[in-house]
């Protein structure tokens, strides 16, 4: 079966512009939200290295750096966030 479009079918009944624009922006969201997974992973395995270093440590005494490590470190995995999805 052929099917026969005029250019005007696809100007005003098939908005393939705003598709690929649509598509686009998704891949662009969608490589931003692989990067920041990425970020999360590795700062994930930064934060065990931290809580394994400050619970094994062989004295008890007050280890403020590594607390402030860990501190800093847990700001920084809850801050990453898909800005471009959440619009903000």
């Amino acid at each position: 079966m052929l099917l026969l479009l005029s250019k005007d079918f696809f100007k005003f009944n098939f908005p393939l512009n705003s598709w690929i624009a649509s598509g686009i922006t998704l891949v662009t969201s969608f490589i931003q939200i692989q990067y920041d997974v990425g970020r999360i992973k590795q700062k994930m395995k930064e934060l065990a290295s931290l809580h394994d270093k400050h619970l094994n440590r062989p004295t008890l005494d007050d280890s403020s750096e590594e607390e402030h490590a860990i501190e800093i470190t847990t700001q920084e995995i809850t801050q990453v966030r898909p800005q471009r999805i959440l619009g903000s």
